[in-house]
Order: C-alpha cells, then sequence, then structure tokens
C-alpha cells in the first residue's frame, strides 16, 4: 500500500497543481449536482401538477378535426360522431378506471311541455322560439325549445361538481336508475306544475313522444350571455337532464359523444390513454380525442420542462468538457514526473500501483470537491432555477380568462360548459439533494476520474524506464 502513501506525499508537494485541480472538480461535481437536483425536482413538480389537475381524462369530439374534415368536403355520418358502446364498454373495465360518465346533447320542441319563455329581442319581436324553416317534405319544423342531457349519471357532471346546478328536492340520475328518469330545473317544475315522481313527455324533431318520471327537481345558477336571452333553448331554465336510453332519441349524434373516466390514481393517466387508445385504435387523426387537461398540464409545466432540459445540457457539457479538461491537467500532470515514474519503475515497482498511486491523488481532491459541492449545491442549484425558471415564465404567454370559442359554441348549442382548470405555470422549484442523486453523481464522478486518469496513464506507462529518462522535461 506505499502507492497510498506516496500519493498523500505527492498532493500534499504540489500544492498548487492540487488546488487547481480541487477548483475543477469541485465546479464540475457542482454543476452536475444541480442539473441532476433541478431534473428530480422537475419530476415531483410535474407529479404534483398532474394531481392538482386531478385524475380525469375525457374521450370527446375533435373538434379541430371535424372541422377540417368537413371543409375538406369530405362525408362525415351520425355514426361518425359518435363513441361505439363496444368502446365505452372496453375501456370501462380496465384497471385504471374508477367510476365513468357518458353524456351527449339534444333538444325536444315543445310539445306538451311549456318552456320558460325567452327575452323579448331589441326590435321588441318575441324570443326566437317558433318556425325555423321546412323540412325536405315542405312541413314547417319547430325550433327546439328544450336542451336535452343524455346521461348515465349526473352527480360527476361540472355543473353539479362545481354547484352550478344543485338538486333541491328528489336525487340524482344515477346508472343504476331504471325506465326514463328526468331531473327538471325549478322554474320548468314550477311552470309546469310538476314535483317528484310526476310524469310528463318530451316531443322529439320527429314529433314523437317520449314519457319520462321526474326523479328530481334542480335550481341552475348558471349565468347566460345577454344575446342568447332570446332563445328559449338556451335558457337554464330550460335545460333537462335525462337517462341515456330515454333520451337517445333526442340525442343529435344519436349516440354516445363524450365519456369522461375518473382514475383510481392521477399518475395513471399517461397509461391509462395508452391502454385505451389500444383499445379503441383512437389516434391522432380520428375524430376523438382523449383529453386530460392536456391543454392547463402544460401550461403548468411548460417553463420547469424547458428548465430541466437546459439542466440536462448543462450535465452533459460539464462531464464531457470537464472529462476532457481533468484529463488534459492529468496527461500534464503525469508528462512532467517522467522521471519520477523512472526511478520507480526501475527499482520494480508495479506498473498497476504507479497508475492506482495518480488515481488515487485524484480521488482524494475528488472526495474533498464531492463533500464540499454537496454542501454547496442546494443553495447553488435554487438560486441557478430560480433565475432560469424565472425567465421561462416571463416568456409563457397569459392565458385568457374569458371561455374560448369552442366553449360558447358548446353552450350556443345546448352543450354542458366544459370544466376549466384555472391553470398558472410553476414558478418555483425546491431544490434538494436526495440519497439517490448523490449517488449518481458520486458513480459519474468516479467512472469520469478513472477515464480521465487512466487513458493518459496509459501513455506514458507503456515507455519503458530507459526511455522515461530520456524523454524527461
Amino acid at each position: 500500500m506505499d502507492f497510498i502513501r506516496r500519493a498523500f506525499i505527492s498532493i500534499k508537494a504540489k500544492k498548487g497543481k492540487s488546488l487547481v485541480l480541487f477548483i475543477l472538480l469541485l465546479v464540475i461535481f457542482s454543476l452536475v449536482f444541480t442539473g441532476f437536483a433541478i431534473q428530480e425536482s422537475t419530476k415531483q413538480s410535474a407529479e404534483s401538477a398532474r394531481k392538482e389537475l386531478g385524475a380525469n381524462v375525457t374521450l370527446k369530439m375533435n373538434q379541430q378535426k371535424v372541422m377540417e374534415k368537413a371543409q375538406s368536403g369530405e362525408q362525415i355520418n351520425d355514426a361518425d360522431l359518435s363513441i361505439p358502446n363496444t368502446d365505452i364498454d372496453k375501456i370501462k373495465n380496465l384497471p385504471q378506471v374508477a367510476d365513468y360518465t357518458i353524456s351527449s346533447d339534444g333538444s325536444a320542441i315543445k310539445g306538451d311541455l311549456k318552456p320558460m319563455p325567452a327575452k323579448k329581442q331589441e326590435n321588441g319581436q318575441g324570443g326566437m322560439a317558433q318556425v325555423a324553416g321546412n323540412d325536405e317534405n315542405g312541413k314547417k319544423v319547430e325550433t327546439p325549445s328544450f336542451t336535452v342531457k343524455a346521461v348515465n349519471q349526473t352527480a360527476t357532471l361540472p355543473s353539479f361538481q362545481d354547484k352550478t346546478d344543485k338538486i333541491i328536492s328528489g336525487k340524482q340520475l344515477t346508472k343504476e336508475d331504471k325506465g326514463n328518469q328526468a331531473l327538471i330545473e325549478k322554474q320548468l317544475a314550477e311552470k309546469n306544475n310538476l314535483k317528484v315522481g310526476d310524469k310528463f313527455k318530451l316531443t322529439n324533431d320527429k314529433n314523437k313522444k317520449i314519457e319520462f318520471t321526474v326523479k328530481g327537481i334542480y335550481q341552475s345558477n348558471q349565468k347566460l350571455e345577454p344575446q342568447l336571452e332570446s332563445f328559449e333553448m338556451m335558457l337554464p331554465g330550460n335545460k333537462i337532464y335525462a337517462s341515456f336510453e330515454g333520451a337517445k332519441n333526442f340525442v343529435w349524434s344519436k349516440g354516445i359523444e363524450k365519456a369522461e373516466f375518473d382514475l383510481k390514481d392521477p399518475q395513471e393517466v399517461n397509461s391509462f390513454i395508452d391502454d385505451a387508445k389500444k383499445l379503441t385504435k383512437v389516434d391522432d387523426e380520428d375524430l376523438f380525442q382523449f383529453d386530460a387537461q392536456n391543454s392547463a398540464y402544460e401550461k403548468m409545466i411548460g417553463p420547469i420542462e424547458r428548465v430541466a432540459a437546459f439542466s440536462n445540457i448543462i450535465v452533459t457539457i460539464t462531464l464531457i468538457a470537464g472529462g476532457l479538461i481533468l484529463a488534459l491537467i492529468v496527461l500534464l500532470s503525469i508528462r512532467e514526473r517522467k522521471f519520477e515514474m523512472g526511478v520507480l519503475l526501475s527499482l520494480g515497482e508495479n506498473k498497476a500501483k504507479l497508475m492506482g498511486q495518480f488515481l488515487v491523488e485524484v480521488v482524494i481532491i475528488a472526495a474533498l470537491a464531492f463533500s464540499l459541492s454537496c454542501a454547496l449545491a442546494n443553495p447553488v442549484g435554487q438560486v441557478i432555477s430560480n433565475q432560469m425558471l424565472s425567465s421561462e415564465v416571463s416568456k409563457e404567454s397569459s392565458s385568457d380568462d374569458e371561455p374560448s370559442e369552442q366553449q360558447n359554441m358548446a353552450l350556443a348549442l345546448g352543450g354542458e360548459q366544459e370544466k376549466v382548470v384555472d391553470a398558472d405555470p410553476i414558478d418555483k422549484i425546491n431544490v434538494s439533494i436526495t440519497a439517490d442523486t448523490m449517488g449518481r453523481v458520486g458513480g459519474l464522478g468516479f467512472i469520469l476520474i478513472f477515464l480521465a486518469t487512466t487513458i493518459p496513464c496509459l501513455f506514458i506507462i507503456r515507455l519503458q524506464p530507459k526511455m522515461l529518462f530520456t524523454q524527461k522535461d
């Protein structure tokens, strides 16, 4: 073990070079620590963002694709605008699914049920509720007076979850309901003298009447745009939630338009979507798409993902550049010690032990640099990440709080307003050094030191002692 003693003596004798090597290794370890810590913190922040958004995935119509196909003149059938029941059955049985809700939008004309009256228009005419035009047989067709929401359960709908709609009498619709059950708004119930348990009939566009039983009465707190108040169908009081089986004759697409799946764990969102796509063959070119608040999620984690990507570049450059510089320093140091190596080799010293001495010298200095970098990594990494993240967040375009054009269109057609998550970009991450990070940095550091030390040694050690004496500077 004499080569270890010589390593300590050499470090002490060459204080200047040892200090330079110490500073270089300290910078390398600190930057690598910072990069790995930022990446780990980014991963944790992304997981927190996903948990905040919840474990809800929606399979719904891709409005953009529908518009593109319509503009291109491609034929779109009713069947293309609905999700097959077989697909829903397959997806709902996936192990990640805790619950599911299916829904579709439709309408009903006046018939026997009296709607809440629309407000008069500014020109003094009555609300727009009567004649919409003529059908193919020349018969006049009435504009729908009621919005019909076909669902398998109502408690999971955004309007009931955020208390926009609230049950005041009776019960919610559930998947276990038998027969044609419905929820009607308080104003509509009072106008038609209906209470829980009563029956009423809805009339579809083919003038067919379907009887429903009032299972519950709800009160709506929805705020309507003034320009929509002149349409009976748009009024919150004229919205009816009905069991899917009974309401299928009123649904525009004649099928399931949207399915929402509540998952057991937010971290299973990606695996669920992957599995569901395999079962349904839904892809980016399809008229339907899976949405897990992707836009909100991307907005939240966009800045930290860019910071993580940049930190990964820093780590890569640091390891490559640091390794090359370290190898150069070791090579120059060894070249200056040819005479020392020649003497030791001529005295019978083993070449492997001689290489071990040089390696031990660098490892000792590296151990000191590693220890100090462990202490500095947290504060240094936090400062660097804060500066980088602040810059990225400032570049992030602020989102508009107003409803999107698609949301306004959905409301105008009597649809359910999408649940909008107020997602702000993550503007702070907590950088912390874990045992796993220390292990990774230590392992990479040792590999770097081993390669940067042994490779230059091979060029010198392969020489014979006589050549080392004659080639000494």
